[in-house]
């Protein structure tokens, strides 16, 4: 996997993240953009340079099979394994 492909797929996972405003970090409006960008052109596009199917992840996000809460522990082991930790 390139660094560019790691880097969309971390700001679509950090994208599905906000959508909880679960971030101690973030503000309740933040989450509500982060919901309104689901499904947009923007998404779409994030989703083709990370490798994936927008289409797909937008499906799997509404029917609640993708839960962007666990995402953020795959994102954090994946780093991890990266750095050889």
């Amino acid at each position: 996997m390139t660094p560019e492909r790691l880097l969309w797929q971390t700001v679509l996972i950090n994208g599905l993240i906000d959508t909880t405003g679960r971030r101690i970090s973030i503000e309740p409006c933040h989450a509500d953009q982060a919901r309104a960008w689901i499904g947009t052109r923007d998404f779409h596009t994030v989703c083709a340079l990370a490798g994936m199917d927008g289409h797909f992840v937008l499906d799997s996000y509404r029917s609640g099979r993708l839960n962007p809460e666990d995402l953020k522990y795959k994102r954090e082991y994946a780093i991890g394994r990266r750095a050889g930790a």
